[in-house]
């Protein structure tokens, strides 16, 4: 949780602008601080110099008659109160040879080395030239002392840097207190200043974010005139113009599609009517020259059947050659109904009643009294003018195709409904079968005629060519749906204006 918290405040704004400003108060208050402590260390120095100077020429004065001839005892008197100061660690007089003459103690090594920095003897024309060393833990003050210009010997103080140094670190604890607080309320303020700053850019990196996600709605709230505030109103503009011009291409891509879609259908149901157009005129011409011999042959054959009584061996034969014949007969009353020109009569009816009525009559028919026909009928269909015998002729070749595609075993689902298309309503009638369904290849060419997937002698294959002539010739269209082992659907489209006239034909 810690982590996922981490790594978004990593990629934000305020982050970055609190740890920029917390590196560079760090390095400026170090440096500063550092500085402090410098400066001040050296005027502590300085004020530890001014004042062992004054002390060793002050003492100096006291004792330079005493080394002269040296009187080890006024020595050690004048010596031995200052070992009592806080800051004195040792004093030290040497005389001229650089020998210890007195340090202020009872006993004093006269075998010390001679120092290597007293000028031995030597007349110094600058009197009084005091020196300082700096060791660890103390500061040597080296002063000469001179007698009628004669360097007769020189006094060392060691004074303790202890004080130094205990002032030095509580100005150092002092100075980490006040960086440490200066850092805090300085982060404080960095923080909230931070946040307001980068506030309105958070928001706009987000709704950035979701807008290129697709929430073409996403605006940001402008709140004052300085430069943040013209990126959003920049923003803004720029997603409503964005969006518009979204939802414009949408629009036209939804048109280009639908009108697609329309085209192709419409290519389809042209193609369509040119091949049956012309189908029709030439079965037209073939069914009146072959129904002359056919009605010749049947008269014969019945003037015949009249003569032979049934026992006759040649009378079962002829009955079959009249059954035969009167097959063909109706093949070709199905072609002349299908090339040939009648007038329509169009009435107002309820569809639904119509449909109800050729389900009843189909009943009858011996494959598809065992199959299941459910009906799902529009309760509040409107009134629509069509020719019932034409509509009842294709609802019967529906329902007649779906039963055979069944086998006898199934079950036919005959809906109707409602549908609005290019801002026309129509009526649609649905029959669904569970039958074996038509492959692919099949389901353009099944609207031609004389086409069919049944074995021969078992259908025309003129049924589904009459009934799209007849549903075309009201204004409608048929269209199929299929899957192989699943069944087919078949869609009858009727609008609900009058689409013909009162002169139609077919």
């Amino acid at each position: 949780m810690f982590a996922h918290i981490l790594e978004r405040l990593k990629s934000r704004i305020q982050l970055k602008l609190i740890a920029g400003t917390s590196i560079l108060l760090t390095l400026v208050m170090g440096i500063s601080s550092y500085g402090i402590l410098i400066v001040q260390q050296r005027i502590l120095k300085k004020e530890l110099e001014e004042e062992g100077k004054r002390f060793a020429i002050t003492l100096g004065e006291h004792i330079v008659n005493a080394l002269d001839p040296p009187d080890t005892n006024y020595l050690r008197q004048v010596l031995r109160p200052i070992l009592y100061e806080d800051n004195v660690r040792r004093v030290s007089v040497y005389n001229a040879e650089g020998m210890v003459l007195s340090d202020g103690t009872e006993e004093t090594s006269s075998q010390n080395q001679k120092l290597p920095d007293l000028p031995g003897g030597k007349t110094l024309s600058v009197p009084h030239q005091v020196t300082f060393r700096y060791t660890r833990d103390v500061l040597e003050i080296t002063n000469p002392l001179f007698s009628k210009n004669r360097y007769v010997g020189n006094i060392q103080i060691e004074m303790s840097l202890k004080e130094v140094r205990t002032l030095t670190r509580r100005l150092t604890q002092a100075l980490i207190l006040i960086s440490t607080i200066t850092l805090g309320v300085t982060l404080v303020l960095t923080a909230w200043w931070s946040a307001k700053i980068s506030r309105p850019l958070i928001q706009l990196v987000d709704k950035a974010a979701r807008f290129s996600q697709g929430h073409l709605e996403e605006r940001i709230e402008v709140e004052g005139t300085d430069e943040i505030s013209l990126l959003a109103s920049t923003f803004n503009v720029m997603a409503e113009n964005l969006s518009k011009i979204l939802e414009e291409k949408e629009i036209a891509l939804q048109n280009a599609r639908a009108f697609n879609q329309e085209l192709k259908k419409a290519q389809t149901r042209l193609i369509k009517a040119e091949r049956l157009s012309a189908i029709g005129l030439l079965t037209s011409g073939i069914s009146h020259e072959i129904n002359n011999p056919l009605g010749i042959i049947l008269t014969t054959v019945g003037c015949i059947l009249e003569e032979l009584s049934p026992e006759s061996p040649f009378y079962e034969d002829l009955k079959i050659v009249e059954g035969e014949a009167l097959r063909c007969k109706k093949i070709l009353r199905d072609l002349l109904n299908f090339a040939s020109k009648r007038k329509t009569v169009r009435e107002q009816v309820d569809l639904n009643k119509v449909i109800d009525e050729i389900i009843t009559l189909a009943s009858y028919e011996k494959r598809v009294k065992s199959i299941q026909i459910q009906k799902n009928f529009h309760p509040d269909l409107p009134p629509i003018f069509i020719d019932i015998a034409q509509i009842k002729q294709v609802c019967l070749n529906l329902i007649l195709n779906a039963a055979d595609a069944m086998q006898g075993e199934g079950q036919l689902v005959i809906s109707t409904g409602l549908v609005e298309e290019n801002e026309k309503k129509h009526v649609l009638i649905q029959f669904q079968d569970s039958g074996c369904g038509i492959p692919e290849e099949d389901l353009l060419r099944i609207f031609e005629p004389f086409f069919t997937t049944k074995d021969v002698g078992e259908g025309s294959g003129l049924g589904l060519s009459v009934s799209y002539q007849l549903v075309e010739n009201h204004g409608g269209r048929i269209e199929v749906t299929s899957e192989v082992g699943k069944g087919t659907t078949f869609y009858v489209y009727l609008p609900l204006e009058n689409s013909f006239t009162e002169n139609s034909s077919i």
